[in-house]
């Protein structure tokens, strides 16, 4: 027995420093089996994506163990790179949290950025192994989801999908099931439908019409007759199953399913209201994207427009004296599919020479026009949607007789006897001073200020775009923002103006543009209601 104990402890002995040494040379992976916590989210710009830990997603988990060994620092920047999808990934790796924005292509050209702002190249091979797994699936459903393109600017998604993605040859399709978009897609369409079609063509389509839950039609797509639709069906829904087979031609197979309607109009109209010296008053009807109205001179020269909504119409005024040369012209109303053509005959102002010169406080300079014609542009051009004015507007020349004088009208030049002539743009009353100056309709004080020609002024927005601007005041009755009636006194005459008269002056705006006050107050005049 002792013997044996002998050998045994002489053999330890011998065997020792060979079993240290191995023990020396085992790297700490090798001694601990244990890998480090790591968890966290993966998600794409709208917050579709995956939670993730080791024990729950051992894909993910490894990708980002060995992200680090598989990019390399690049020069660019993500402003400089083409890239189909930004994902964001939150990390926490031994109790260290750090975001990731990772840009990916489905061609393979994949980045990410740490917290430190650098850039980094994901090699090829190892980007391949996100882009053919499921994690990156909407990557896919926004470059090859099948969507139907007839009906609207915007392209109609599935409302549900059941379809796999081929993202690389010779890897396994990635599913996506149930993709949902909006449950009541509805869409504005103005003629009978005549064809359906889709960013990629269906290898199997059927349809369903429904007019007041009554099914119209059951069958192929391609079969379907729109004559069933009559004209007095105004909303239609129509229900599309197509099929996808799995081919070499196509990036996704599987079925999709569409629902939408169609609410069918008349076709807009365009017609001219009332022709005024100065501008034109178009009603547009049967308008469903008034921002949309394009309105187009013969000559190819588009002329801004803004139509303002009165009851189920649209109405516009437009300046055209000041802006068409005198003669026929030819006015081209699109929205959408239709065009309407209207003839108008423009009259411009002669701007004769005023017989008497007058002496300005400051010789007036070209900046100095500038200024104003900006001044008018920018206040003019911002008006309330509302029709603020009612009836008629005040006649100054007829029911003010006995307060004010017309001195210089509209179309006039007054010159000075020294620096720039004048183009009376409106016209001017004289008065004594601090006499009550009427607001010519209802409206809303927009702007108080004083500029080098026109002295203080006060302007009032009576809507549509139209403006009444009082000038060479001694000062507002007013406040920006408070309403006025017609009648109001919205100022005091005065004599700020460049020029030495006593009264005011009257200057009427469409759209920023001046147009004659002749035309708003000697015509008995309205604002559409």
């Amino acid at each position: 027995m002792k013997k044996t104990l002998t050998v045994i402890f002489v053999t330890i002995l011998v065997l020792l420093p060979t079993i240290a040494g191995a023990i020396i040379h085992l790297t700490p992976n090798e001694i601990i089996q244990t890998p480090v916590n790591l968890s966290g989210t993966f998600l794409d710009e709208d917050g579709r994506g995956y939670e993730f830990n080791r024990n729950s997603n051992a894909f993910l988990a490894s990708f980002f163990d060995d992200l680090d060994e598989n990019s390399s620092p690049s020069l660019y920047t993500p402003e400089n790179i083409k890239y189909d999808k930004k994902f964001i990934a939150e990390i926490v790796k031994k109790e260290k949290k750090q975001t990731l924005e990772f840009y990916l292509s489905i061609l393979g050209n994949c980045y990410y950025k740490n917290e430190n702002s650098e850039l980094y190249r994901i090699d090829t091979a190892y980007a391949n192994t996100l882009l053919n797994s499921q994690y990156v699936v909407s990557l896919y459903e926004e470059k090859y989801t099948p969507s139907l393109l007839s009906f609207s600017e915007q392209p109609i998604l599935p409302q549900s999908v059941s379809l796999k993605y081929s993202p690389k040859n010779g890897t396994e399709p990635i599913v996506a099931h149930n993709i949902a978009t909006s449950k009541d897609t509805r869409v504005y369409y103005s003629s009978n439908v005549s064809s359906f079609a889709f960013s990629v063509t269906p290898d199997l389509c059927f349809l369903k019409v429904y007019v007041n839950d009554v099914c119209r039609y059951d069958g192929y797509l391609y079969d379907f007759d729109p004559s069933v639709i009559k004209r007095s069906d105004t909303t239609v829904k129509y229900e599309i199953d197509a099929t996808w087979m799995p081919t070499n031609a196509n990036n996704c197979f599987g079925e999709a399913h569409y629902s939408f309607y169609i609410s069918y109009a008349p076709a807009p109209s365009f017609t001219i209201e009332s022709i005024k010296d100065e501008f034109l008053v178009v009603k547009a009807q049967n308008v469903r994207d008034p921002e949309n109205i394009l309105c187009t001179l013969s000559n190819g020269k588009n002329i801004e427009t803004t139509f303002f909504k009165s009851n189920d119409n649209y109405y516009a005024l437009i300046p055209i004296a000041n802006v068409l040369d005198a003669g026929n012209h030819k006015l081209t109303f699109k929205c959408g599919e239709t065009s309407k053509s209207l003839n108008v005959e423009i009259t411009k102002p002669d701007f004769s020479v005023s017989s008497k010169v007058y002496t300005p406080k400051t010789p007036i300079t070209a900046q100095m026009l500038n200024d104003m014609s900006s001044l008018l542009q920018s206040i003019g051009a911002q008006s309330s949607n509302d029709s603020i004015a009612t009836g008629s507007f005040i006649n100054y020349e007829t029911q003010y007789a006995k307060y004010f004088t017309l001195t210089l009208g509209y179309g006039k030049v007054r010159s000075f006897t020294e620096g720039e002539s004048l183009n009376m743009i409106g016209v001017e009353f004289s008065g004594l001073a601090d006499m009550n100056i009427p607001a010519m309709n209802d409206g809303i004080v927009c702007a108080i200020g004083e500029d080098a020609i026109l002295g203080k002024y006060v302007v009032v927005d009576h809507g549509y775009g139209l403006k009444s601007w009082y000038c060479n005041t001694s000062g507002a009755s007013f406040e920006i923002g408070e309403r006025v009636a017609k009648g109001d006194t919205v100022a005091k005459s005065g004599s700020s103006a460049v020029y030495d008269q006593t009264g005011f002056y009257l200057i009427t705006t469409v759209n920023g543009i001046p147009v004659s006050p002749y035309a708003i107050y000697e015509n008995n005049f309205t604002l559409p209601q």
